[in-house]
């Protein structure tokens, strides 16, 4: 129900990118609720493309994000290339593709450095992942990882800022 009445949808495939998402729209001044977009965890990378043909059917401009090599297709590499090849094959004026490689922690990982990412985790250890993800992109000292930019520039010049930015 997130996103019938959304002017912009990113699907993603689980809560980590859900609940971190936001956090970093927050500290590059956007805020999605005011521009109308919905951030939809679409319950596993298996489940992107018939959301996003629903989406799609209300003429919603959506973004679809997800992990090159995801749990979901754990042992089957042929499977998920063919799978990551035809979610690419949607990008379109409407549709923006944003692959994580091979998955939001390493990209995370890769901004931060292995040992600052380290720190934080040890930091916030007595948390679930997709909550660590969260309260990491809320610390403000922390680097924006580029597929995070991308995500959020990918909601085009219409975004509305936050008040305080």
């Amino acid at each position: 129900n997130d996103f019938f009445f959304a002017r912009r949808v990113i699907l993603v495939e689980g809560d980590t990118e859900k609940l971190a998402i936001p956090e970093y729209a927050a500290r590059m001044g956007v805020d999605l609720n005011r521009c109308g977009c919905s951030i939809v965890e679409v319950g596993g990378k298996r489940n992107l493309k018939p959301f996003m043909e629903v989406v799609r059917s209300f003429d919603i401009p959506v973004t679809v994000v997800f992990d090159t090599d995801s749990s979901d297709f754990q042992g089957k590499r042929a499977e998920e290339d063919s799978y990551n090849a035809e979610l690419r094959a949607f990008q379109a004026d409407d549709v923006r593709i944003v692959e994580l490689l091979p998955n939001y922690e390493a990209e995370v990982r890769k901004e931060l450095g292995e040992e600052e990412y380290q720190r934080l985790c040890q930091l916030y250890a007595r948390t679930s992942k997709p909550i660590r993800a969260r309260l990491i992109a809320q610390d403000k000292s922390t680097k924006i990882p580029k597929p995070v930019e991308t995500i959020i520039n990918s909601l085009g010049d219409n975004i509305v800022t936050s008040v305080d930015s």
